[in-house]
């Protein structure tokens, strides 16, 4: 500083040196936002004034403006739009320079929408302040998500996704919206407040691809400002970029240029031609990334201190979990049943070998032609593309290998090391617990054991060893007849007012990964499976080996001592074997099964009042709770407490909650209850559960305008088969549960579905039998019709719908008009609990029925006949009209 001052200069020099260099923004490439919460802008008016002048935004949102809503300063070069709030730091405002056009759309509260008429584009920005404590303005964002928009704001929402260490509720919510809608957040690169870490201030759109965000730390408000730039040209597209310097007819003819090259492109880029779409797969390039269900990659693993994101480290970490996890479990020295299982198991271990049945070569090629061609590699380095792609010369080899295998009756070495990788429950930083491992077991050993799969099913099948209750892992037992079971049981239960149900979804922690291998040994040993195969599966289930998988790095071997891997198609078979005995322990209890979720439904008594009836089955589920106990510990297969959930289905108003306890551990009561995808509720409501469908339904949608705007109307049988693909599927998982929904709510689904026929053909603007009879489409009611026509006939010769049948000849008994069946049961003549129970009692097959008879005349209605398209041309085409008019 003394040499400048000695130095020759003036001030102005001195000034330039010592001016702080800041980044400029180019109006001309992109558009420019400064978001900034001013804590009341009365007290902050130097530092905006400040910031427009050294930064120059195209749009300038501010938050927490206080009393300045009610007059709001000017600033050079900028309009100003104001919005107040509820308490003294709330209000909003957007300042928008002069030369960009725009208008106010939308305001509430602490909410104010504009609408920007950009040279490329228009689009609406929003300005949002969440008071600490409050909740996003969720029907706000919703209400305008069909069209583009950015929301910037203040939302006070704090959760890991984006970078924050500690999660609150409006956070939660938050995250829970974008992962609903499929849109996306633009978050800043560091912390925007001064008083932690936390980023609170961020944006939200329905696309957040190009932005670029920059955190200033300047200002002496507690928030830092923030500024967020597009990537591509929005706010003036380059060929108006330097037109005041061309003559004004240069500069049209400029424009129309540009115009009708970018009219030009977007009109080649709509036209795909079939053969090239054939050729190159384009749209299922497109569709896969945005339907795939998808389980996110984790980026490493939290520990109690800190992340860890080193690969090296992240599999030693998870080798050793496994190794505890998998690790041969304590049993009970003191337990006859424990003792025998072992010794049937060590048992085995000295019998000579037992050769399995010869294999044919039939069986070999049909296993092969099941395989999927996946690239994914197995522990050996192979594919099943691989094995998929092998000529059918080489499958007589592959015959000779297995029979060599079958004659030693036990399963090659090499086929047991499996690779396993891990896919999170809980986000890209997740715990060890919150992993869930699959097993990538070597493809010619899952050939030779799907082989041997398919001959044990062929045993169950020849001597009926399977339970009622149970569905899944076996042909012919669907999700929606457990689902129906359950939900006609509860019906028929509560529909008297004095009689609830008690049901108990349980959960085994780790179902398939705990199955005790002696235990599993004993019980098929009861069941008396064939002794060659009943030794192949002792030996397909000992010296079992794995080792973790995590980028390129892989951990060391670890032995396998309990369970089953995760991957392989025998593991759930031997579950569901496993597991055969247990309704036999809940001997007069409705139970309910499906794969490893097992459903308790303890049920009132007619003749009791509803308090007696509390009483009554607290005492029932004291008593299922000792025998499940009493299992469990049999089988060393344990409960996971805290996700075991009690629900009591009832009518009344507000009943106490009977208490469930396992293990003097208490079952905590919920209000819902999601079961196999259908949400379940105290009063048996369906509201929530439509709505959640109908979201991820209008989510697909918006990714289907995104695909249509590569095909054109012209190839109306692609978009048709992507619709029928991708929307369809979640409107006919509604339909198990259709008689249950009131019009209403029947009506809306129904909406949603001509919406998507709608965007689909492109005929906007029509009601919804309009766009059935232009489309020439099958009706929702239609699908629903031929859905359950498949579904009743199952329900009624079926073994596993042994429940639903039972209910279904129990309303036949309440409402048919014998009534001898009072004199059995020992109440008056004129019992208030039965009369009501006779006037509500429902059933979903009498509701079928009637629908049936009613469509039987609609049914293909709009699609096969043609009299309701020739009245609509008549009536808008070819109608004459009065002269005059």
């Amino acid at each position: 500083m003394i040499d400048e001052w000695n130095k020759r200069g003036c001030i102005s020099n001195l000034c330039k040196q010592w001016k702080k260099n800041r980044p400029v923004n180019d109006k001309t490439n992109n558009l420019f936002v400064l978001l900034f919460n001013v804590e009341g802008l009365n007290t902050h008016l130097a530092d905006v004034d400040l910031l427009l002048k050294q930064y120059n935004p195209h749009i300038c949102i501010l938050t927490g403006v206080g009393a300045a809503t009610r007059k709001l300063p000017t600033f050079l070069g900028y309009v100003g739009i104001s919005q107040t709030g509820t308490n003294s730091f709330g209000g909003v405002a957007i300042l928008y320079q002069k030369h960009v056009k725009c208008k106010t759309i939308d305001s509430a509260t602490n909410f104010l929408l504009i609408e920007a008429q950009l040279p490329t584009e228009t689009v609406n920005i929003g300005a949002v302040y969440v008071p600490p404590g409050s909740l996003p303005l969720f029907q706000l964002f919703n209400k305008h998500a069909e069209q583009s928009f950015v929301l910037f704001g203040d939302f006070n929402a704090k959760h890991s996704t984006w970078n924050c260490k500690v999660n609150n509720t409006s956070g939660v919510h938050m995250a829970n919206w974008l992962e609903d809608t499929g849109n996306e957040m633009i978050i800043p690169n560091s912390a925007t407040s001064r008083r932690s870490d936390a980023v609170i201030d961020f944006a939200v759109s329905n696309n957040a691809t190009g932005w670029k965000t920059e955190v200033l730390h300047e200002g002496t408000s507690d928030h830092w400002p923030t500024t967020m730039a597009t990537a591509t040209s929005r706010a003036c597209p380059k060929h108006k970029q330097g037109t005041k310097k061309i003559s004004k007819n240069k500069e049209k003819r400029t424009s129309r240029a540009v115009s009708s090259s970018e009219t030009h492109f977007h009109r080649r880029k709509k036209q795909i031609h079939p053969t090239k779409a054939r050729r190159e797969n384009n749209i299922w390039k497109h569709v896969s990334p945005t339907f795939r269900p998808f389980a996110p990659p984790f980026k490493g693993i939290q520990t109690e201190y800190d992340k860890k994101t080193d690969p090296k480290q992240i599999v030693n970490m998870l080798a050793d979990h496994y190794e505890k996890h998998f690790a041969n479990p304590q049993h009970d020295t003191s337990n006859k049943l424990h003792q025998e299982a072992i010794d049937i198991f060590e048992n085995f271990k000295y019998l000579p070998k037992i050769p399995l049945e010869q294999i044919t070569y039939q069986e070999v090629e049909r296993e092969w032609k099941k395989f999927q061609p996946k690239k994914s590699t197995d522990s050996t380095g192979t594919s099943a593309l691989i094995l998929k792609k092998l000529p059918t010369e080489y499958l007589a080899i592959i015959t000779i290998l297995f029979n060599k295998c079958a004659k030693n009756g036990d399963f090659f070495d090499k086929g047991k090391i499996a690779k396993v990788i891990c896919l999170s429950k809980d986000g890209l930083f997740p715990t060890v617990n919150k992993l869930r491992p699959i097993s990538l077991l070597p493809n010619l050993a899952k050939w030779f054991e799907r082989i041997i799969h398919a001959r044990i099913l062929k045993w169950c099948n020849e001597l009926n060893i399977a339970v009622d209750e149970q569905s899944g892992f076996m042909q012919g037992r669907r999700l929606q007849t457990r689902t129906l079971s359950l939900i006609e049981n509860l019906r028929l239960t509560t529909a008297a007012c004095n009689r609830p149900a008690l049901v108990i979804f349980v959960d085994f922690a780790s179902a398939f990964d705990r199955m005790w291998h002696p235990a599993l040994i004993r019980n098929l040993n009861e069941l008396g499976m064939p002794l060659p195969l009943l030794k192949w599966v002792h030996s397909w289930l000992t010296n079992r080996w794995l080792y973790l998988s995590y980028g390129d790095e892989n951990s060391r071997t670890i032995q396998m001592l309990v369970g089953a891997p995760q991957g392989s198609v025998l593991a759930a078979t031997l579950f569901r074997l496993h597991i055969h005995f247990l309704p036999a322990i809940f001997n007069g209890t409705s139970i309910h099964m499906f794969a490893d979720d097992l459903a308790l439904v303890l049920d009132g008594a007619i003749e009791k009042r509803l308090s007696d009836n509390i009483i009554y089955l607290e005492k029932q589920a004291r008593t299922s709770m000792m025998k499940l106990e009493q299992y469990s510990h049999e089988l060393i297969l344990p409960v996971n407490v805290a996700k075991t959930k009690a629900l009591l289905v009832h009518s009344a108003v507000a009943p106490s909650l009977p208490k469930v306890r396992y293990q003097d551990q208490q079952i905590e009561h919920v209000n819902s209850f999601k079961y196999l995808g259908v949400h379940i509720s105290t009063k048996l409501g369906w509201g929530n559960y439509i709505n959640e469908r109908l979201r991820k339904i209008r989510n697909i949608y918006k990714g289907l305008r995104q695909i249509y705007q590569t095909i054109s109307t012209e190839h109306i049988d692609v978009r048709r088969k992507i619709f029928l693909a991708y929307a369809l599927p979640h409107l006919c998982w509604l339909f198990s549960t259709w008689f249950y929904f009131t019009e209403r709510q029947q009506r809306s689904i129904e909406h949603v579905y001509c919406t998507g026929i709608r965007l689909t053909y492109s005929i906007y603007g029509w009601d919804d039998i309009t766009t059935l009879i232009l489309s020439q489409e099958k009706s929702l009611r239609d699908y629903l019709y031929s859905y359950w026509t498949r579904l009743c006939s199952h329900l009624e010769k079926a073994s596993e719908a042994v429940n639903f049948q039972q209910s279904w000849k129990a309303f036949q008994i309440l409402t048919g008009h014998d009534t001898d069946w009072r004199r059995n049961i020992d109440l008056g003549k004129n019992n208030w609990f039965l009369t009501r129970l006779i006037e509500r009692v429902q059933h979903s097959l009498m509701d079928w029925k009637a629908f049936q008879n009613e469509h039987k005349q609609q049914l293909m209605a709009y699609k096969n006949d043609t009299q309701y398209l020739n009245m609509f041309i008549y009536k808008y085409y070819i109608q004459p009209t009065e002269k005059g008019t």
